[in-house]
């Protein structure tokens, strides 16, 4: 018959699903990680620093309509959109087309 110790009494105060930088509990000091440099690139932006889409709700918003009344007009064919996988996204030049089309010529 074995006689388990207490986890402080073993050594290891580590529990498995700690995150690696966190310093052991124990006191003592983990040696530093070394920094490794991103290998992600950023996506490209158009010029200005816009998005190149609007979502439903952030035309909603820029427009001062309902979310809803956003996608109705995609649903009716009065605006046009991209779905990427779920996701509906519209142009900002189909955006400007659309504002271009509401400004009445007086």
């Amino acid at each position: 018959m074995s006689i388990r110790l207490p986890k402080a009494a073993r050594g290891n105060t580590r529990q498995p699903f700690d995150h690696p930088a966190e310093p052991p509990r124990d006191g003592s000091a983990a040696p530093p990680s070394p920094a490794r440099p991103s290998t992600r690139r950023p996506a490209p932006r158009p010029s200005g620093g816009q998005q190149p889409f609007f979502t439903a709700a952030g035309l909603a918003l820029r427009w001062g309509m309902s979310e809803r009344h956003v996608r109705r007009l995609i649903e009716n064919g009065e605006l046009r959109a991209h779905r990427f996988g779920k996701a509906v996204r519209i142009s900002i030049a189909d955006v400007l087309v659309y504002e271009a089309g509401c400004i009445a010529v007086t």
